[in-house]
């Protein structure tokens, strides 16, 4: 058992020049502990207020409020040392996936006219002629603004979404020394080139089954190829399984960062996506392979209580991944021999279980133990790799958890390079594409 018992994601330049096999291996655990604290901090851009149309006429100021919450949906604590700059862009769907519009595809943001000053900031980038806003140090962390589009656009009666995100790269995010805020993004929207006149105001809604009848909420998560994007609809009144939390976002970015060194690295994988939450892990996993075009991708199987099920659909169905050999979901409770059962018939033992932020009730550990041991047991090689990043339990109680897998499992804490080195010494059988 694997754990990336902290949160750095730092690639280190022997890997990117060298990439996995030939490279030294550094000795960062303090770095990584260090890094996982820092991702405490890491705070969500979501509305304040209800979005009530869909339509847009071009041309034209629309008002949105914004908040800046934490993890846990609190509203946040801007550090001192400074603001969180965020830009705004359009995305809109391209053979199936989430592309951003050129910089052509004008979207303006400005502050409202009735925000005060100390809560938000206007700046001017020195290398672009974008303006940025930016969260500032205030006890006030409600804002309003004002976006309008313009310049050359999608057709009148195609979709298109706002996404409000920080103005820096997603490494730079993740390794800053204040959290910047994961990003925000909102739709579908559809232009229209006459006035607004009468329509019917429209509530939002965090759950659509049909998602054109409202404006709604997602999470943006990039892809290892050039301004391409996953959306992920979260589920707060699902409580744990429906919300994207930290340690996914960080194990997301490693293997998004792994996949621009060798596209192929998990080609001809078994992966389980074990309590996939909203389903980030491994539908990115699937995507990245569909858009890398490889020919024997990994077969990812992501599993959850059955009333989480229905999320990670929708999030698959919401990205255009095709139900196939290569991508399943399915039901596995904790301890459950007939889940196990079920999961694993007429299906070889995986060579990876994926797990993140699982640890929260003490309760739970005895039937996390035995899910893992009933999974090693079809494969002895199979690796488990599992975030964690601690919150509310006891000094005593991770220990009651960990001490207990090492009576059944050898444990090893990861840092990146030696997460990639997992992936890049592990001995695979040969596959066939259809295998299964």
């Amino acid at each position: 058992m694997l754990i990336t018992s902290s949160h750095t994601i730092d690639l280190s330049p022997s890997i990117r020049k060298k990439g996995f096999r030939q490279r030294q291996v550094s000795n960062s655990s303090t770095h990584f502990k260090q890094a996982l604290y820092r991702n405490s901090r890491v705070h969500r851009i979501t509305l304040g207020s209800q979005l009530r149309e869909s339509r847009i006429q071009r041309d034209t100021w629309n008002s949105i409020d914004l908040k800046l919450v934490t993890e846990l949906g609190l509203p946040a604590q801007i550090p001192s040392s400074g603001g969180f700059p965020v830009t705004c862009q359009l995305l809109q769907i391209s053979q199936g996936q989430y592309f951003a519009l050129s910089q052509t595809n004008c979207v303006e943001c400005r502050l409202s006219e009735e925000e005060e000053a100390d809560s938000w900031c206007q700046q001017t980038t020195a290398s672009e002629n974008d303006e940025v806003l930016s969260f500032q140090n205030s006890n006030n962390s409600f804002m309003k603004l004002q976006y309008k589009i313009s310049g050359p656009l999608p057709y009148v009666d195609d979709e298109f979404y706002l996404l409000f995100e920080p103005n820096q790269s997603e490494r730079d995010r993740i390794n800053s020394k204040d959290r910047s805020p994961l990003s925000l993004c909102l739709g579908p929207f559809y232009l229209c080139c006459q006035e607004i006149d009468g329509l019917q105001m429209q509530p939002l809604v965090m759950w659509d089954d049909h998602p054109k009848n409202a404006v709604n909420m997602y999470r943006a998560l990039p892809l290892p190829k050039q301004s391409c994007y996953m959306l992920f609809q979260e589920l707060w009144d699902n409580g744990t399984p429906g919300k994207l939390w930290d340690s996914a976002l960080v194990m997301n970015h490693v293997f998004n960062t792994l996949a621009k060194v060798d596209k192929h690295y998990l080609c001809g994988r078994r992966i389980m996506d074990l309590s996939a939450g909203v389903g980030a892990i491994g539908l990115s996993i699937a995507q990245t392979s569909h858009i890398n075009n490889i020919p024997n991708p990994p077969q990812v199987v992501m599993t959850d209580l059955e009333e989480a099920l229905p999320l990670i659909k929708s999030n698959q169905q919401l990205n255009n991944i095709p139900a196939s050999a290569f991508v399943n979901i399915q039901r596995l409770e904790w301890g459950s021999t007939d889940d196990i059962n079920q999961v694993m018939r007429n299906r070889r033992p995986f060579d990876y279980i994926l797990i993140s932020d699982v640890l929260y009730n003490t309760k739970d550990f005895s039937a996390l133990i035995s899910t893992f041991r009933q999974m090693i047991e079809k494969n002895r090689h199979t690796v488990i790799i599992m975030g964690y990043k601690p919150r509310g339990l006891k000094q005593s109680e991770e220990d009651l958890f960990f001490n207990e897998c090492r009576s059944h499992l050898r444990l090893e804490t990861l840092d990146l390079e030696s997460f990639a080195r997992v992936f890049a010494c592990t001995k695979l059988p040969t596959r066939k594409a259809n295998s299964e």
